[in-house]
């Protein structure tokens, strides 16, 4: 008797997680995009790996944004999204704020050409992630990327700029990543011949040099690109 009870109160306990979950991808289901913020607390009560979730409702979905920031799915979770994105409508995602590492970067990397716009800021993809997307921006739609806080330093900079004629992107964030002047100089030396409206520098550790380059490409771009280089960190 008392094993009995046991076992129903188990099965009451899991009923409100099992309904947040049906919830949560009911209205996920009836729009184009997913937003996680509202659900991102109770989604942690659902008992049940949210990798196996993400395979299991994002195939062949309307869904166009996947939005699952600040939700700390790590490298398992980016190859997770990765694996799914040839299968979905998804052309834009944000993983930003989510432990990714270099095989997280990897995988998004593989993938890149189904995008349209990729936010992974502060993440620890460093200089190894970031030469990976970078490879891989030639062969891609991507307009917007967002890269801030990722420790990528000059290395993973300069491996970004000398992509960044072929690639189609207008948008590019690449603050808080400890770039100094060798990677301000390689991203002012392209920047007249890239598609770029507007590129943040910003809380970097670029001196006076790296700053002047960029302040000299911002008025030679043909595009009237705007570079933020402002609140750089102390060197």
């Amino acid at each position: 008797m008392k094993f009995l009870y046991i076992l129903i109160s188990i099965y009451l306990l899991s009923f409100p997680a099992r309904a947040m979950q049906d919830s949560v991808w009911d209205d996920v289901e009836r729009s184009k995009t997913c937003f996680f913020d509202k659900w991102r607390k109770n989604l942690a009560i659902v008992n049940k790996p949210w990798a196996q979730i993400i395979l299991e409702r994002f195939t062949d979905k309307d869904i166009t944004f996947l939005d699952m920031g600040w939700m700390n799915i790590g490298d398992e979770g980016a190859i997770a999204i990765a694996a799914i994105l040839p299968y979905s409508k998804i052309t834009a995602v944000d993983i930003s704020s989510n432990n990714i590492g270099v095989e997280g970067a990897l995988a998004i990397a593989s993938v890149l050409h189904h995008l349209t716009s990729l936010n992974m800021g502060q993440n620890s993809i460093g200089a190894e992630g970031a030469i990976a997307i970078a490879r891989s921006l030639k062969d891609s739609q991507l307009t917007s990327m967002g890269l801030s806080k990722n420790n990528i330093g000059d290395e993973g900079a300069i491996a970004i700029a000398a992509e960044l004629p072929y690639a189609q992107l207008t948008l590019l964030y690449m603050g808080g990543n400890n770039i100094g002047d060798a990677g301000a100089i390689a991203i002012a030396n392209v920047l007249p011949h890239t598609q770029l409206k507007s590129v943040c520098m910003r809380c970097n550790s670029i001196g006076d040099v790296g700053k002047v380059a960029l302040e000299i490409a911002e008025k030679k771009s043909p595009k009237g690109t705007f570079v933020l280089v402002s609140n750089q960190q102390s060197k």
